[in-house]
């Protein structure tokens, strides 16, 4: 296998093939707020709590003095993989995941600005399998760890019309492996770790044209991460060494938008509908870069489409 074939099958499978098994809207974490997911994160044109920032920064010129809110977003997924002609099923290693966020937001009093700070991760997955799985040589394992510091500031324009605008700091840590041979013996893997800081930014608006209904929109950037670090290999039955070489890889996390409007016949009623849009072919071309030859033979700078 050369080392086109062994990034390719890594990445694809790794990435695109473990994560999105695992999140039916790929490695994008959605639910940051427990009473936005309950209501399908339908959320962008109410946007009344401090997880404003995150799903509609606008929102935050609704709140008075200091407002605090966090939580936990519990996952539990059990994918599994039965071979053809085979009675054997296997899951993966680790069903549990968790990914916490912190939202704060401050409106002094009598005052046409407001102040919010949030960490969560709107990114994030992780799958390991079993070593005897028959596809070892496609992908064993991939983590991806993100998280954004993202404070903004909104603008009261007027009492029915609130606009906002944030940064988005965001650290990513990445982790791949897969063997290079269907079986694991004798030893044999191909592994890239990474990590890297990107910068983005996010946008609201916040229009109440009746007092019945609310419409809301939000944009967050595209933000692209260089993570470096390192890719490490090693086959005995090739003959080659355990190998670590200094490589980077750059990964564009896709720019989203949102438009919603909310409709409130009562007070006690409060219907909502949101489009969302997620931008997943940024990701296009992904090249591992590698600052010394690679002793497998073939090009140094694999790319995957």
């Amino acid at each position: 296998m050369n080392r086109r074939d062994t990034v390719k099958l890594l990445l694809a499978g790794a990435l695109a093939g473990g994560p999105l098994t695992l999140l039916a809207n790929g490695l994008r974490l959605v639910s940051q707020d427990g009473f936005a997911s309950a209501r399908g994160e339908a959320f962008v044109a109410t946007a009344d709590n401090p997880s404003a920032i995150y799903y509609n920064p606008a929102g935050i010129t609704q709140l008075e003095g200091n407002n605090a809110r966090g939580g936990i977003y519990g996952i539990y997924y059990d994918p599994t993989f039965s071979p053809p002609n085979s009675s054997s099923t296997y899951h993966v290693e680790n069903q549990l995941a968790a990914a916490p966020d912190f939202f704060y937001a401050y409106t002094p009093k009598d005052f046409p600005l407001s102040f919010g700070l949030g960490v969560y991760a709107p990114y994030g997955g992780s799958v390991s399998w079993p070593q005897d799985t028959g596809f070892r040589a496609v992908a064993l394992s991939s983590s991806l760890q993100y998280v954004t510091l993202n404070p903004v500031l909104a603008l009261k324009v007027s009492p029915a019309f609130s606009i906002a605008g944030g940064l988005m700091m965001n650290y990513g840590n990445i982790k791949l492996e897969q063997g290079l041979r269907p079986f694991p013996q004798p030893p044999n893997f191909f592994r890239f770790k990474g990590e890297g800081w990107s910068v983005g930014y996010n946008l609201g608006l916040l229009w109440q044209p009746h007092e019945k209904v609310s419409i809301g929109a939000s944009f967050r950037s595209s933000a692209t991460v260089t993570f470096d670090g390192r890719t490490e290999f090693e086959q005995d039955s090739a003959n080659i060494p355990f190998t670590r070489l200094p490589a980077h890889a750059d990964f564009e996390f896709p720019l989203t938008a949102v438009f919603g409007v909310s409709y409130r016949p009562t007070p006690k009623w409060n219907l909502e509908f949101d489009a969302d849009y997620t931008d997943w072919s940024s990701f296009g071309t992904i090249t591992i870069y590698q600052q010394e030859r690679p002793p497998l033979g073939g090009p140094q700078n694999p790319s995957v489409t």
